[in-house]
């Protein structure tokens, strides 16, 4: 088990890590999609990704928003808080946002699999299905609480 140090740390670079990997990833695919598919046929799908994206810019933006807050002793140092008290109070408020991220994620995970899923010919990348990656990326977020138990 963490320390209540390591665990805010944690749950800091973990989670802006995820966060960002989502983010890129979803930015790489409607880059993907805007070479791969005609203009005509990809309008819609381009405008939900270019939505998700924007989605997922908002919750990173109040992730960076906890960062500067909570995380830091002062956005100046950005030297990571250590008193007992203001880890307590960062982790608690940590929280907060995760519960309102989760629940945001997991409309979104649903929504974005709604999405009509191009060919994977389309989608496929030197590393992989950039489609897939995308949503491996949002299971990690969603499933993010069941890491940190067991991290």
């Amino acid at each position: 088990m963490f320390a209540p140090v390591e665990m805010l740390w944690w749950l800091s670079q973990e989670y802006g890590q995820r966060l960002a990997r989502a983010n890129r990833y979803l930015e790489l695919l409607e880059r993907l999609l805007t070479e791969r598919i005609p203009p005509q046929s990809s309008d819609s799908l381009l405008h939900s990704l270019a939505e998700s994206r924007g989605f997922l810019e908002t919750l990173h933006d109040e992730y960076r928003d906890w960062r500067y807050s909570y995380f830091y002793q002062t956005p100046d140092t950005r030297r990571m808080v250590s008193a007992e008290a203001d880890v307590q109070r960062a982790v608690e408020r940590f929280r907060r946002m995760r519960a309102r991220h989760l629940e945001m994620l997991i409309t979104f995970g649903g929504y974005f699999e709604d999405l009509p899923r191009p060919e994977g010919m389309i989608t496929h990348v030197p590393n992989g299905d950039l489609w897939e990656m995308v949503r491996e990326a949002l299971a990690a977020l969603i499933d993010f609480d069941r890491d940190e138990v067991s991290g």
